[in-house]
């Protein structure tokens, strides 16, 4: 299916500001597509085996955030073959690191979202931290302290200037476009992630299912933008689907998981990006060298520290399902 995204691009121009998501399409238009081979695709094809134990809601609308930091965190662990969910919850980056140095100064409630071609920019020349260097051990989601809700929009842990020196370390080596389903298939199947930004209906809030379809209602009702991964693709699932990661935890769609047909994202899709990281890590490389620069027996008493702060925090923190899975795959 060679069908563009252009389309629906210029029917969402006056839509460009969305809940959690800021659409750019003129910066979008310009950027470098990933250019179509001659090989021959794969019917089916997933990257979830790359993905984290923990999956968490997010508590700002740092949905683009997320998706570009999740994409991140999939990367790696291919990168490395790692496919212990465990040790892939250790890889999880910071979705505040990326929202603190992008959101408006006027955004002072966190609430209007980060404009996803700045983002696009910032995961290609700025980088990554770890959720384990700023959210760890004292804010969200270790605990019911949210950073901007529950502390001034304009603090950062101390760590600011060495988490913006190590971030460059992760940065992704290209940040395709992607303008067609073809496209998305073939960087899947490359094994690169694509963050795309929606504009979904409110139905998709309590989607509870493997498969999201869209009404002939939905699609007249498309309400606000929102950031997601996609991390696979299948051509045998109901007239083909796009695997997706969501950032609303794992008591949304299945798991954190839904699966949307073809037809129905290129119903909704305003942009696309396929995030590459060059394989250049080797295989002595272990887990605790892109999480901090310590040794595995620290990493170790780490996790296991998160173990026991979550336990000790269990009664008061309200979102106990996000604890109950952290401590069955890091404990």
């Amino acid at each position: 299916m060679r069908t563009s995204f252009t389309a629906l691009l210029t029917l969402l121009a006056f839509k460009s500001i969305a809940q959690g998501l800021i659409f750019d399409n003129t910066s979008f238009d310009k950027r470098e597509e990933l250019e179509l081979t001659r090989a021959t695709l794969p019917t089916r094809y997933s990257l979830k085996e790359y993905t984290p134990a923990l999956i968490y809601p997010q508590s700002i609308s740092d949905c683009v955030a997320h998706a570009f930091g999740m994409a991140r965190t999939v990367t790696i662990a291919k990168n490395l073959k790692i496919t212990d969910r465990t040790k892939i919850s250790l890889l999880l980056t910071s979705p505040w690191h990326m929202y603190y140095r992008l959101s408006s100064s006027a955004d002072q409630n966190c609430s209007l979202g980060l404009n996803i071609e700045k983002a696009a920019e910032s995961a290609l020349n700025d980088g990554f931290v770890m959720l384990s260097n700023v959210e760890y051990p004292n804010y969200y989601p270790f605990s019911s302290s949210i950073l901007c809700k529950s502390v001034s929009r304009g603090f950062y842990p101390p760590s600011i200037y060495d988490d913006n020196d190590n971030a460059r370390k992760l940065a992704f080596d290209k940040v395709y476009a992607i303008r067609t389903i073809d496209q998305l298939k073939q960087a899947l199947a490359q094994g690169m992630p694509v963050v795309v930004g929606l504009m979904i209906p409110k139905s998709f809030e309590s989607c509870k299912s493997s498969t999201f379809t869209l009404s002939s209602y939905d699609k007249q009702n498309l309400i606000y933008g929102h950031a997601m991964l996609v991390i696979g693709y299948n051509d045998l699932l109901n007239g083909g689907s796009l695997e997706i990661l969501n950032s609303w935890g794992d008591q949304w769609g299945a798991s954190g998981f839904t699966n949307i047909r073809y037809v129905d994202f290129l119903a909704t899709v305003g942009a696309a990006y396929a995030c590459y990281d060059a394989p250049t890590y080797n295989q002595e490389n272990s887990i605790e060298s892109f999480s901090t620069d310590v040794s595995k027996e620290e990493i170790a008493q780490k996790a296991n520290r998160i173990f026991q702060q979550l336990d000790e925090r269990n009664n008061d923190f309200n979102n106990s399902n996000i604890i109950r899975l952290f401590d069955s795959n890091i404990k």
